[in-house]
């Protein structure tokens, strides 16, 4: 089976520079992922999520190892994700273009797949909540840095 890739488009009302702010904190993805259970920062490009899974009947908590692997300041990120008690690896980025408005147009890409025998199956069921949780994420994000910007804070909050 093909790793699942899901890929989602959302427009921030705020200007690239306060996207950047928030996104450049891998802290802050962490916390806004769904099942968010605990965040570690090991340096400012590595550190390890542990998240709560849910895919129907199927829940589990997976830790991951994170890493930056790519920053282009304000308008990319890439890293990787390595399930340290799971055989599960992705990889994903975010990309971010000012508009017109002001605003920002974010992409934000995520592929994760499973190994091991079960993989198959915990792929399958990956490549049906992935486009679920990634929305949820932009969701979430947009939310917090327009949040920000509509306060006249020149920082993004970050969750400790």
């Amino acid at each position: 089976m093909e790793m699942p890739e899901v890929r989602q488009q959302i427009v921030i009302q705020a200007p690239i520079e306060e996207v950047w702010t928030f996104v450049n904190n891998l802290r802050n993805w962490a916390t806004e992922m769904p099942g968010y259970q605990d965040f570690r920062e090991i340096d400012a490009d590595h550190s390890v999520w542990q998240l709560k899974g849910d895919a129907g009947i199927l829940q589990k908590r997976v830790t991951f190892d994170a890493r930056v692997t790519k920053r282009e300041p304000p308008t990319r990120v890439e890293f990787t994700l390595h399930g340290i008690d799971e055989q599960l690896d992705g990889a994903g980025s975010f990309t971010a273009a000012p508009t017109a408005d002001g605003a920002t147009q974010v992409d934000l890409t995520l592929a994760l797949e499973a190994g091991g025998l079960m993989g198959p199956v915990i792929s399958a069921l990956l490549a049906k909540t992935l486009p679920r949780d990634v929305a949820r994420l932009a969701v979430a994000i947009k939310e917090r840095v327009e949040a920000a910007a509509a306060t006249g804070r020149t920082e993004a909050p970050t969750c400790n």
